[in-house]
């Protein structure tokens, strides 16, 4: 379903992301501009921005964090 968002409208993919899908910020992800946004930074080429609660609709905040791809994964692996 469409939501309307600060960025413009969006629409989750296939994945569960939403993906602005309208104006200046046409295919960005949500969850990497509110985090830009909140935190006044570009998000370095080696880190990825997570759902801490693995829900991709939920682009809350406090629900976002940054980790390299390395951390993430080493975390995958520690809770499988």
């Amino acid at each position: 379903r469409m939501i309307k968002t600060e960025f413009g409208n969006a629409l989750p993919n296939s994945y569960g992301h939403y993906i602005i899908s309208d104006g200046k910020y046409r295919g960005q992800r949500l969850h990497r501009l509110r985090y830009e946004a909140c935190h006044n930074i570009k998000i370095p080429d080696d880190c990825d921005i997570h759902h801490i609660d693995e829900d991709k609709s939920n682009n809350d905040i406090n629900n976002l964090v940054m980790m390299t791809h390395i951390h993430f994964h080493i975390i995958l692996i520690l809770v499988s």
